[in-house]
């Protein structure tokens, strides 16, 4: 069902532009499948960067910023398998505040987040790069849906695809106008970028599920993943010139 209308005015009073910090400043919501993902591993090859974790339970999650003073500190959100219901209503209206001002945004996927995750009719979902289905959107790739470059973008420098990365269960989505289909998985998008206000959102729509086939690597076991995610944040974070 729809979600019930939020509060349009929070923060309003209390307006704030994002700048970016010396160091890379990173708030990670953690979710069921994050530590799949890498994300302490790679900050720690980021040098200079500091990461924020916030355990997303469904109840809710154990940290969210809410004030101007708590957004300054941070240059990059990453929501992690992460479903609604732990950020609630206030999570979704300041994480798109922040990115509205200027922060960066980066969604990856898993079971419990994009249709799974109750993200429909949120001010999240309206501001991603991709349209997810309502529900049960995550697909088996019985074969492997090998990721594979379309053009060229500043994430992908460096990075070797020769080792056949590859997703088995991925979030079903398709780009928006006006967004950056960067990789896909087989025919499926993979990582699509995408801008809103003043700020800059990424959605990874593999999950980290699945056993690698002969010949294949899973993405996030893949050694070219935690380089991969580094550009991503990197770009996430960097004031536009």
């Amino acid at each position: 069902g729809a979600r019930p209308k939020q509060n349009g005015k929070m923060l309003e009073a209390d307006k704030f532009i994002i700048t970016r910090n010396q160091s890379l400043e990173i708030c990670l919501f953690f979710g069921l499948y994050t530590q799949w993902y890498k994300i302490e591993e790679t900050m720690r090859g980021l040098p200079g960067s500091r990461l924020k974790i916030s355990n997303a339970l469904f109840e809710g999650a154990d940290y969210l910023p809410t004030t101007k003073d708590d957004w300054l500190q941070y240059d990059v959100v990453i929501l992690s398998d992460v479903n609604m219901e732990s950020l609630k209503d206030v999570g979704d209206v300041v994480i798109s505040r922040f990115v509205e001002n200027g922060g960066g945004l980066l969604v990856l996927g898993g079971p419990n987040t994009f249709g799974q995750g109750n993200f429909a009719g949120s001010d999240i979902s309206k501001m991603l790069p991709v349209k997810t289905l309502a529900q049960f959107d995550v697909r088996w790739e019985k074969k492997g849906a090998i990721l594979n470059p379309v053009g060229k973008h500043k994430v992908l420098e460096g990075i070797d695809f020769s080792a056949n990365p590859a997703a088995y269960w991925i979030h079903e989505c398709t780009a928006k106008d006006g967004s950056e289909e960067v990789l896909r998985a087989g025919n499926r998008p993979f990582l699509v970028l995408g801008r809103h206000g003043k700020g800059k959102i990424a959605v990874i729509a593999g999950t980290p599920m699945g056993k690698g086939l002969p010949g294949q690597v899973e993405f996030w076991q893949w050694p070219q993943w935690q380089k991969l995610l580094g550009n991503i944040i990197k770009w996430l974070g960097e004031e536009e010139r």
